[in-house]
């Protein structure tokens, strides 16, 4: 009797909670229409109250790579006018206070009169504080019209992610250097949307240990000397600062190519948690 109790109360446990699971999944979907509605109707407002202080966009642009902090990024909003969008494909994941947004979004518009229209694929970070849900990342880059990438293009990348692990297992902070860029930086949803730049990822790494690492379920796009490799990473008695962290991870890696050769600029991890 006490067994069937328990779990009566496990199952009725899991409805609450995987419905409140739907519910912030719901009110994240709406406030990436509002953010985009007030957007186009300039509402300044609204908008201030959306971004979090720290918000930073990071997109590809005609095949470069741009960085834009929140103060910038309202300053091009007056400038910046949409004719229409949709956003569809929407895929939320929650942390507890922190959620990951991956989407689409076509759009038709001018910046400064130059077009902007295009499909984007996007991936936006937002974080639960005192003001409600804030957006604190947004990662964009227009969809490639031919999604077909060179097999010696995947392959150079899988080994440069293979020389990147390799680095962090040896803690060869000197091959590390080589393969990232002076503004890399690491967005992980248990920080809240907040980034660790190069040097203190470096100084982390003396915390850091794991046995070996694996990947597997890549996919790459590229736009130019621009590169997107998404990944599935399995990760071996993974310990940082002695907790042992989440094996397995879904890793989107950002790389350019500079001076004939490419160089990991940002990385997004989430957990799979089973």
């Amino acid at each position: 009797m006490k067994q069937l109790i328990t779990t009566i109360l496990f199952i009725f446990s899991y409805h609450i909670l995987s419905g409140q699971d739907e519910k912030v999944k719901k009110e994240i979907e709406q406030l990436s229409w509002d953010w985009m509605n007030a957007w186009k109707a300039k509402d300044m407002i609204l908008l201030e109250k959306i971004l979090a202080p720290e918000y930073r966009l990071l997109a590809v642009i005609n095949g470069e790579l741009a960085t834009m902090d929140r103060k910038k990024w309202l300053e091009t909003v007056p400038v910046y006018i949409p004719k229409n969008f949709r956003y569809y494909n929407f895929d939320i994941r929650t942390y507890g206070n922190t959620a990951v947004v991956q989407s689409m979004f076509d759009q038709e518009a001018t910046l400064n009169g130059q077009d902007r229209s295009g499909t984007f694929q996007i991936t936006d970070i937002w974080v639960k504080n005192k003001s409600g849900w804030q957006v604190v990342h947004r990662h964009t880059n227009l969809k490639p019209s031919i999604a077909k990438v060179s097999q010696e293009l995947k392959q150079d990348l899988i080994q440069r992610e293979q020389a990147f692990n390799s680095g962090v297992i040896a803690k060869d902070t000197v091959a590390l250097k080589q393969i990232l860029t002076d503004e890399f930086h690491v967005t992980r949803p248990q920080a809240q949307g907040r980034w660790v730049a190069r040097p203190r990822w470096l100084a982390n790494l003396l915390q850091m240990s794991l046995d070996s690492a694996s990947i597997s379920d890549v996919s790459v796009s590229q736009w130019g000397d621009i590169a997107v490799f998404r990944a599935h990473h399995h990760i071996y008695n993974w310990v940082v600062g002695g907790t042992v962290r989440p094996p397995d991870a879904l890793v989107t890696d950002l790389w350019v190519k500079r001076d004939g050769r490419w160089q990991l600029v940002t990385r997004l991890s989430e957990p799979m948690l089973k």
